[in-house]
């Protein structure tokens, strides 16, 4: 299974490095390259990506806001924060708008990539756990003259409706 990457990095000769490296490495693809938010809105809509990848210090944007808005606009993409700067409070905010992981260019080559995997793995079990929920949900009201998907909604948060939705549109095409 390839993981599919976005990379939103103002900085051209870091970010053309970096996806260098990615696409060195097996099972990666970087389905696109940015440096800005309107970039990363244009191409977003076009492309199916499993992880973003998003620079705090954007030439036209703040890169937190960028990776709110992605955060707002597509909820179930993990981005991980690859900056320069440290600082616990950019750490917080990012954390706050829906980034997954904070790390800064200092660290190693290898630490990226098992970071990477580390995000993916947590929304995997995310998912795993939301749809496990789903099957507990049906047992529930099997013999229940309720409908399922309001029922559910009233049980589970917003974040694992997604799952629901999905496990649905499976189900309908099965």
């Amino acid at each position: 299974v390839s993981m599919r990457i976005f990379v939103i990095d103002d900085h051209i000769l870091f970010r053309r490095c970096m996806v260098d490296y990615l696409k060195s490495i097996p099972d990666i693809e970087v389905v696109a390259e940015t440096s800005t938010l309107n970039g990363v809105l244009d191409k977003y809509a076009r492309l199916e990506f499993d992880i973003c990848i998003v620079d705090l210090d954007l030439e036209n944007h703040n890169g937190l806001y960028t990776a709110r808005e992605i955060s707002i606009r597509y909820p179930d993409t993990p981005i991980l924060i690859l900056t320069e700067m440290y600082h616990d409070d950019f750490m917080r905010f990012a954390i706050d708008i829906g980034a997954m992981g904070y790390l800064t260019k200092a660290i190693e080559p290898d630490e990226l990539i098992l970071a990477i995997k580390d995000i993916l793995q947590e929304s995997l079990e995310h998912e795993l756990h939301a749809l496990g929920l789903y099957n507990e949900l049906l047992k529930e009201v099997e013999n229940k003259s309720v409908f399922l998907e309001e029922y559910a909604r009233n049980k589970i948060g917003q974040e694992e409706q997604h799952s629901l939705e999905l496990k649905k549109m499976l189900k309908d095409y099965s």
